[in-house]
């Protein structure tokens, strides 16, 4: 399973448009990657609504962080494309923001090594009704 999880501060706002951000990363797997749904993969979001930052004045800042789970063997060979690529998805969707308020991005790459989780995949069966 390879998982992109998204947490960024609710004081963005609408016009941060999260969910394109969300397509955008996913695109980038599938194209940048060769990434498919048959790798199991899901790109998401937590909105943090309480938070903090180091000035204690949290709305005169903006955090977003995004963390690239994936398998170990195949991190490794994609650690320095992952953090250019992905800095530059975010910086880029982001970027009319920047004008207007401080933003802090991270972006963590967090290798999975075997043994370490369970991966299980249930295809809906041809004909089945979706929902």
């Amino acid at each position: 399973m390879i998982s992109v999880t998204l947490e960024y501060t609710d004081n963005l706002g609408p016009e941060a448009d999260i969910p394109a951000l969300l397509a955008k990363l996913a695109a980038l797997l599938g194209h940048k990657f060769e990434v498919t749904a048959a790798d199991g993969v899901c790109v998401g979001a937590v909105r943090l609504t309480e938070y903090a930052f180091l000035d204690g004045e949290h709305h005169n800042w903006a955090g977003v962080t995004a963390r690239v789970r994936l398998p170990a063997a195949k991190a490794e060979g994609l650690r320095a494309q992952i953090f250019e690529d992905f800095s530059q998805v975010i910086e880029g969707h982001l970027d009319e923001l920047f004008a207007r308020r401080s933003i802090s991005i991270l972006v963590v790459l967090e290798p999975v090594a075997p043994g370490d989780a369970i991966r299980r995949i249930h295809l809906k069966p041809e004909g089945a009704e979706g929902f």
